[in-house]
């Protein structure tokens, strides 16, 4: 039985577990080990410095991305991935707001003709649990994960695989590690 890139991927990231040396082979695994934390202070400092709420309620994301065309990246003397970050924005109790995960799309549709994003290894989501259930799941869960808009937006995605890790973490210590498929199991999106 063959063991999937994006399930050793996922192996590596929860359990720091080495993948076996034909996944390293031709691929850049340098810094994986430490992609986890990487990504929760990536997304904890966008919520910090650039998430804005009339509630003081601030999200940050970092989404983990591979470029569509890695040779071209290394000849450019880029790294094949890129990590964008957003933040969340709510001024008012009236007015619109702007999820951290919807910034991200943004930045990789504005960037696709610089870095041809293939596909969204991980997505890591930081801040706060609701303290009301979910409004489309009725589910209350430990840390905060993407509200209802947000996971159908990732869901239309090309870039977003059902593989994708999610990482959802609390400034109070919770985190939670699991696929985008399981996500929307969870919320009953499947």
């Amino acid at each position: 039985m063959s063991t999937s890139f994006a399930l050793l991927f996922m192996r590596a990231i929860a359990l720091d577990e080495r993948p076996p040396l034909r996944f390293l082979q031709n691929r850049d695994w340098s810094g994986l080990w430490q992609i986890r934390e990487h990504l929760i202070l990536r997304a904890a400092n966008a919520a910090l410095h650039r998430g804005r709420s009339y509630r003081d309620f601030r999200v940050g994301a970092a989404a983990y991305v591979t470029c569509r065309k890695p040779d071209l990246m290394r000849s450019l003397g880029r790294t094949p991935q890129h990590i964008y970050t957003g933040a969340n924005w709510k001024l008012g109790p009236d007015e619109r707001n702007t999820c951290a995960e919807q910034e991200i799309v943004a930045q990789i549709r504005q960037n696709q003709h610089f870095f041809p994003a293939r596909r969204i290894l991980a997505l890591t989501v930081y801040g706060s649990p609701q303290d009301e259930p979910d409004a489309e799941s009725g589910i209350r869960t430990p840390t905060l994960h993407p509200c209802r808009h947000c996971r159908r937006l990732l869901r239309e995605i090309p870039e977003m695989r059902p593989d994708t890790v999610i990482i959802t973490a609390s400034p109070d210590g919770p985190m939670e590690l699991m696929s985008f498929a399981e996500l929307l199991r969870i919320h009953g999106m499947a």
